[in-house]
């Protein structure tokens, strides 16, 4: 509650330390307050990474050690979970601006994507096609030339497509406003993560928030897409 829905990570490192069930939490608390030497060695001591979504790839990423993320996103690949660890290597090099690397693993995604009956394989394929589509967009992405106006666009998130409105004014990002989800746990992500696109005027170095990793990422994809739609 404390780290994904207060984003209060102070409380929130103190009681993954009480109770000692949750180190990535808790490496992330450390991180998101300032601490990366202590981040670090509590990842130093986890093996590969083992969470659903490659958490501990983003939060290698996050933290400026994109080299490492997608070294151990690579291992979980070989390991039997390319879908995931893929998708998850492609967020991370978007993430830094490396669109090229980033397609590329969108692309090895979808191409590894062995089990498509499976729900959890056809939403990631989901996901890394929505990449595919938004990450061409990214690097021809010129606000003087869109319009004023209102802009939509789509992705796929965590249970679902995601829908959103764009409100582009003199070359300004005025709004971005979710209007169509079915998530239930996107904890800050909807508010968070629109309001980073609106500071940074720019899909670049707009973090996922903790948690909601992937209602995050469709969030940005879709913008990226409702952009590049009123684009002249």
């Amino acid at each position: 509650m404390y780290a994904h829905l207060l984003e209060d990570y102070p409380h929130a490192a103190f009681w993954a330390r009480k109770h000692a069930r949750d180190p990535i939490l808790l490496a992330d608390c450390y991180w998101k307050m300032g601490c990366k030497v202590m981040a670090t060695e509590i990842l130093a001591r986890i093996n590969g990474d083992p969470t659903r979504n490659c958490t501990i790839v983003k939060l290698w990423s996050d933290m400026g050690e994109l080299d490492k993320a997608l070294r151990i996103a690579e291992q979980e690949a070989e390991r039997g979970r390319p879908v995931v660890a893929y998708l998850a290597a492609a967020d991370a090099c978007r993430k830094v601006g490396r669109y090229p690397q980033a397609l590329a693993y969108y692309e090895k995604a979808v191409a590894n994507d062995t089990n498509p009956r499976a729900t959890a394989a056809k939403m990631n394929t989901q996901r890394a096609l929505a990449g595919i589509e938004a990450i061409k967009v990214f690097e021809l992405l010129d606000l003087s030339r869109i319009a004023d106006g209102q802009y939509k666009g789509s992705s796929y998130a965590f249970t679902g497509p995601l829908e959103l409105t764009v409100t582009v004014k003199s070359g300004q990002i005025e709004a971005v406003r979710v209007s169509k989800h079915t998530e239930k746990q996107f904890y800050s992500s909807i508010t968070d993560t629109t309001g980073q696109i609106i500071l940074k005027q720019s899909l670049k170095g707009v973090d996922a928030t903790s948690g909601a990793t992937v209602t995050s990422e469709a969030i940005i994809q879709a913008t990226g897409k409702a952009l590049a739609s009123g684009m002249k």
